[in-house]
């Protein structure tokens, strides 16, 4: 098979919080948790769509993520809370 590494390790990165992915890296929400969810869920936050982390703030902070063509501000603690697999968006950066 002929990946890149950073294909590889998007490949490995199956079920990994959203609060864990790289900015820039294209992802499927496999599934939402927690307090927050029915307010992620009212944003379009749901499992099957694809969100991209734009900007990640220092010391834990909150993270901004790109959901078609909203931003959302989500705090570190929520984003743990949605677990993503790669997306298999042809926009993948690998």
């Amino acid at each position: 098979m002929n990946e890149s590494p950073r294909q590889a390790a998007a490949t490995e990165m199956a079920g990994v919080p959203l609060s864990r992915v790289p900015v820039g890296w294209p992802r499927t929400v496999l599934s939402v948790e927690g307090p927050g969810r029915a307010e992620l869920e009212r944003e379009g936050l749901l499992p099957g769509s694809t969100v991209v982390v734009t900007t990640r703030t220092p010391f834990g902070g909150p993270l901004v993520v790109e959901l078609g063509r909203t931003r959302l501000a989500i705090s570190a603690d929520v984003a743990a809370q949605v677990s993503t697999a790669p997306s298999s968006s042809k926009d993948d950066p690998g």
